[in-house]
């Protein structure tokens, strides 16, 4: 049962004033949608990484170690030969390494293997953490003047 309020007879249809509900759509597709998820999922990372880059580094460090070991397990090496050698384990900005018996310098990646004699290079904003066989842990950075 609904409810109406009476009508006056004496008012003019113009002068009565009628009830309505007024609705306004607004269509938005699943594209918008998921454009605006996307943005807000880029604003978010950006805040955290303006706010704390090194927990974006080391999530990005942890999930290209974990993608590089899912692709390819076949490099590794045996245990015992893991003590004499050094590996990066941090890589921030330009980091070559030149090899004992080398002449030229190489970029440095998280599967270049270090051996004595070897030498690491830093660029102007790079660093460049080294983790050896018995645990032992360098940080090389370019010498601030």
């Amino acid at each position: 049962m609904t409810t109406q309020t009476p009508i006056d007879p004496r008012l003019t249809r113009a002068q009565q004033k009628v009830p309505h509900v007024e609705v306004y759509w607004r269509a938005v597709t699943y594209k918008t949608v998921v454009g605006y998820s996307f943005l807000g999922v880029a604003i978010l990372f950006g805040g955290m990484y303006l706010a704390k880059p090194d927990w974006y580094t080391f999530v990005y460090k942890k999930f290209t170690n974990a993608v590089n070991n899912a692709v390819s397990n076949s490099d590794a090496e045996p245990v015992g030969t893991d003590q004499k050698h050094a590996k990066f384990v941090n890589l921030d900005g330009k980091v070559q390494v030149k090899k004992v018996n080398s002449v030229q310098w190489v970029e440095a990646d998280y599967r270049t293997v270090l051996d004595k004699g070897d030498l690491v290079q830093t660029g102007p904003d790079a660093n460049a953490r080294i983790t050896f066989g018995e645990g032992t842990t360098y940080t090389v950075s370019p010498i601030r003047w």
